[in-house]
Formats: structure tokens, C-alpha cells, sequence
């Protein structure tokens, strides 16, 4: 998601996975896995990641940036059930 824009003297747009059609970037824009993120001049962004990646933020030097799919075994949902796996081993293992 786009948490941040500073457009300044350049521009900022992205362009969907499936196209090949670049517009301009709006904030809380959600991203998916291969869209890009494009700035010019002195431009930036700064893109929330989902699943605990972080953030990334993007200017002239580091655009395009494709937003990359999540490792495996590293989602929020993998994380809960391996959280919950090892509480409920270490309850059953107590006195």
C-alpha cells in the first residue's frame, strides 16, 4: 500500500502486473504482487509491504520497483499458527 507521496518537481505513477499502462499513484493505494512503482526527479514513495516485510521507499534511483510476492512461510498466517503450535506445547508439557 502507498502510505506516503512527495511528488516535488517529478512525477509518481505505477502500473498493474497484468499491464502495461502506467497512471498517476494515489495515497492508500493497495499494490499487488508485480505491480510497479515508478518516480521521476525528486519524487518519492514509500510502500507498506504486507506481511511483516516492512516498508520501501522509492525514488528516481531505485524506480521501477516491482513489489515482490512474500517469501514462503513467512505470512502473518504461518507466523499466528506456529505461535499458536508452540503455546499450546508448552502448556501441554507444564506440571
Amino acid at each position: 500500500m502507498i502510505t506516503e507521496i512527495h511528488v516535488g518537481r517529478g512525477q509518481v505513477e505505477v502500473r498493474s502486473a497484468d499491464s502495461e499502462r502506467w497512471r498517476a499513484a494515489t495515497p492508500l493505494l493497495t499494490l499487488k504482487n508485480g505491480d510497479a512503482v515508478s518516480t521521476t526527479e525528486d519524487a518519492w514513495v514509500v510502500i507498506v509491504l504486507t506481511g511483516g516485510r516492512g516498508s520501501a521507499r522509492v525514488d528516481e534511483a531505485a524506480s521501477p520497483f516491482t513489489v515482490p510476492a512474500p517469501s514462503a512461510g513467512h505470512s502473518g498466517f504461518t507466523r499466528a499458527c506456529g505461535s499458536l503450535k508452540r503455546a499450546s506445547t508448552s502448556w501441554r508439557r507444564r506440571p
